[in-house]
C-alpha cells in the first residue's frame, strides 16, 4: 500500500490482533480455555535482569551433586552456565553417578524450594475464569502462585502410570476450585520427567492403548477447550504428539477449537 512520500509500507495487523485478543479473552471468560505450562513460563525479567527460575533450580542440582568436583577430579568439562536439570542428570549418570541418588536430590530440592512463583505464574494465576491447569513442568511453583492468588482450594493431580487415581475428579465439571495437572509426573508423587527420555516414557505410556491407567477424564475436559501454550519450548515432532493426544482426533480436524502459542517458542 502507498506510504508516507510515495514509499511502501508494510500492511498492519493491528486490527487482526485486536481481534484474536478479543476472541481468547471471550473464551477465557467462558471457561473454555486450558492453559498448558512450559518451562519459560518460569522466567521474567526484574529491574532490567533476566531471571530463570528452572536454571535456578539446575544451578542448585549441580552444586549438591558436586558436578564440579567431579569433574575436577576426573579431568572431565563441566560447563554449569549452559546447564538445565536435564543436562546435570544425563551428565552426572554418564560420569557413573546413581540415577536414583539425582532423582532424590531433585526432589528435596524441589520440596523446599522457597523462592517465590515467577511472575508470569501470578499473572496467570489470577485469572479466575481458568480453572484446569496442565503444566509439563515438576516444581509446584504455579500451585503457590495461585495459592498467594487468593485461590481458596488449589487440588494438584500428576500422572502415574500405575494409578487410577492421577486422573480428574468424577465431579470435575461442577466443581469450582483450582486443578493443577503435572501430566510429566511430580517430586513426592511417584517418577517425575526430567530429561528427554523421561519425557518419552510419560507420553508412551499416555497414548498406549494397553495401559489401564490413561486419565480419560483429564483428555476428555483437554478435547472439549482451547488450549492455549504459554512458556512452551517443544521440539515440533513433540508438539504434534501432544495435540494428537489432547484433541483426540486428526491435527487436520480441529472442530471448531483453537490451539494458542504464548510466549517461548514451539520449534
Amino acid at each position: 500500500m502507498p506510504g508516507v512520500g510515495g514509499r511502501l509500507t508494510a500492511p498492519s495487523f493491528n486490527v487482526a490482533r485486536d481481534r484474536d485478543w478479543r476472541i481468547l479473552l471471550d473464551e477465557i471468560d467462558e471457561g473454555e480455555v486450558v492453559p498448558i505450562i512450559g518451562q519459560d513460563a518460569l522466567t521474567e525479567v526484574i529491574d532490567g535482569q533476566v531471571r530463570d527460575a528452572s536454571r535456578e533450580l539446575a544451578l542448585d542440582f549441580a552444586r549438591e551433586l558436586e558436578m564440579a568436583e567431579l569433574a575436577r577430579e576426573s579431568g572431565l568439562h563441566w560447563d554449569a552456565d549452559t546447564s538445565s536439570a536435564a543436562t546435570v542428570l544425563d551428565t552426572y549418570v554418564r560420569w557413573g553417578g546413581p540415577e536414583s541418588h539425582a532423582y532424590d536430590v531433585l526432589e528435596d530440592l524441589v520440596k523446599n524450594d522457597d523462592r517465590p512463583p515467577p511472575q508470569p505464574l501470578h499473572r496467570l494465576a489470577t485469572i479466575t475464569p481458568l480453572r484446569l491447569f496442565v503444566t509439563t513442568n515438576f516444581d509446584d511453583s504455579l500451585e503457590r502462585a495461585l495459592v498467594a492468588a487468593g485461590r481458596k482450594t488449589v487440588t494438584t493431580k500428576a500422572y502415574k502410570p500405575t494409578d487410577e487415581a492421577s486422573d480428574l475428579e468424577n465431579d470435575f465439571e461442577n466443581r469450582r476450585d483450582a486443578v493443577v495437572y503435572h501430566l510429566l509426573g511430580k517430586p513426592g508423587d511417584g517418577r517425575f520427567a526430567v530429561t528427554d527420555a523421561d519425557i518419552l516414557e510419560f507420553m508412551h505410556q499416555l497414548l498406549s492403548p494397553v495401559s489401564a491407567r490413561r486419565p480419560e477424564k483429564l483428555f476428555d475436559a483437554l478435547e472439549k477447550r482451547h488450549l492455549l501454550f504459554i512458556g512452551c519450548r517443544f521440539p515440533d515432532w513433540l508438539t504434534r504428539f501432544f495435540l494428537r493426544m489432547a484433541r483426540g482426533m486428526p491435527l487436520g480436524d480441529p472442530h471448531g477449537l483453537r490451539n494458542w502459542i504464548a510466549g517461548g517458542t514451539v520449534e
